[in-house]
């Protein structure tokens, strides 16, 4: 058998190779089509990772996202690394589903000049300039700092503050450019206990303004000096895995109503929703949702023709390889004739195009882990050996049962 083999293969090498490329470009093919597949899956996966996902504190009808006077066990939730619900401890921290927690409270500050006692002014805590339209470029509120510092600094205890261009021209006239600032603060305008602190200017806003920006943590130690309890203007975060979004929803339901655009806040302020649940939440998860949709439609769309592409793919590997044995059945005959046995041609047949699938199919296999770093899946590389053997079998097997002298004489 093997020296039959090696005498038909330098016969016709040629065929065998036309036959070799043709499986190596289906497989090629197949390869190219589950990669691209991969690659939508992966898109989907980036989206989950790089689109952002925020969710916005507001009033139950969505109006109004500052100056909402937002309770301390609310800003707790975001901050906090444990959560208590129902007075149990839960497992897992409700802050740990976001991150860059955006805060902005505010104080009122008078400075110790006689002249400007009557007149209070904000003071204005914020983890970051997002915080507030004001220094947003938009505004034209955009900070330049005196030293070697950024708006990282805003997240941190630093007893420092930024204030506008107009307000350090008149201040540095009146002190001689002196950076310090000491500040008598009160929680409203109303309140008589005050506090006083020293900050350090290290940066001005070109917004014409009288408002002292400064870190959140300064404005929350004050609120809890005077106060007791910190309370927060506006609040908002990024989910930290877009993964967990759904979860997610299901606990902030717990502690937030739904935004209801159509609500009369009359009725609101009275109703049992506001009592339990005085604040909204929104989840500006739009962007995504879009992404997410389109992606999925074009996956789902792959989805449906992978199976006819497969079902092409064993078809072309099984016709291929049953025509190219059933076009030598006089060369079967004549092995038969000679007194070859039938299973001694069926171990030819199958060796041999064995050794085309390693041809073709290997070959393929192999460009395209070399080329796209990626390997066809194990099931549909069996399946196309599988195909093009069973289609070789079958063309030898209908050929040897064939009666041999029809064979010999082309009648059939």
């Amino acid at each position: 058998m093997l020296f039959y083999l090696k005498t038909h293969l330098k016969r016709g090498m040629s065929v065998m190779i036309v036959l070799a490329f043709l499986l190596c470009i289906v497989c090629i093919f197949s390869c190219f089509f589950e990669h691209f597949m991969e690659r939508k899956k992966m898109e989907i996966e980036t989206a989950y990772d790089v689109i952002p996902v925020t969710v916005v504190v507001s009033n139950l009808i969505g109006t109004q996202t500052d100056d909402l006077e937002i309770f301390d066990y609310i800003v707790n939730y975001f901050l906090s690394e444990h959560y208590v619900f129902g007075g149990e401890l839960q497992p897992r921290a409700f802050s740990s589903y976001v991150k860059d927690v955006v805060l902005k409270s505010t104080v009122y500050y008078s400075t110790e000049d006689k002249s400007n006692t009557s007149i209070q002014q904000k003071l204005i805590g914020i983890t970051t300039p997002q915080a507030v339209k004001t220094l947003s470029a938009l505004e034209g509120g955009e900070i330049t700092f005196f030293t070697d510092v950024d708006s990282e600094i805003f997240s941190s205890d630093a007893q420092v503050c930024v204030v506008s261009k107009a307000y350090w021209d008149k201040i540095s006239s009146e002190k001689e450019a002196n950076k310090k600032l000491s500040l008598r603060v009160q929680m409203s305008l109303a309140e008589t206990q005050s506090q006083d602190i020293n900050l350090e200017i290290i940066g001005t806003y070109s917004t014409n303004s009288e408002a002292i920006y400064c870190p959140w943590n300064c404005v929350a130690a004050l609120q809890q000096v005077l106060d007791g309890k910190v309370t927060a203007d506006s609040l908002k975060a990024t989910v930290r895995n877009n993964q967990e979004l759904e979860e997610f929803r299901t606990l902030l339901a717990r502690h937030f109503a739904e935004v209801d655009p159509s609500g009369h806040q009359e009725e609101i302020d009275f109703s049992p929703v506001f009592r339990s649940h005085p604040f909204a939440i929104t989840v500006h998860d739009e962007t995504l949702r879009e992404t997410l949709n389109a992606l999925n439609r074009n996956l789902q769309t792959l989805y449906r023709f992978r199976p006819l592409f497969i079902g092409i793919e064993f078809a072309i590997c099984f016709l291929s390889c049953f025509f190219y044995i059933q076009s030598r059945r006089r060369e079967w005959a004549i092995a038969r004739s000679l007194g070859t046995f039938r299973y001694e041609v069926l171990m030819i047949i199958f060796l041999e195009v064995l050794l085309l699938c390693f041809m073709g199919i290997g070959t393929g296999s192999a460009g395209c882990v070399y080329f796209l770093s990626s390997a066809l899946p194990i099931p549909i590389l069996i399946g196309m050996f599988f195909s093009a053997i069973i289609g070789a079998e079958t063309a030898g097997i209908l050929s040897i049962e064939t009666k041999r002298m029809y064979i010999w004489k082309g009648e059939r």
